[in-house]
């Protein structure tokens, strides 16, 4: 999870792109997931992080 937050801070990538090559079969899951460590949802860490 920390390889996706760091691509969520440096990249422009979507989060779909991110999810999947953080090992996530789905966005969803991979939101679920990434809300559950962090606290916000990924748009909005990246948001927050930008």
């Amino acid at each position: 999870m920390t390889t996706a937050a760091r691509l969520l801070r440096a990249s422009d990538a979507p989060v779909n792109t991110i999810a999947q090559q953080a090992g996530y079969s789905s966005q969803y899951t991979f939101t679920h997931a990434f809300k559950r460590q962090y606290g916000p949802p990924p748009g909005g860490y990246r948001h927050h992080a930008g």
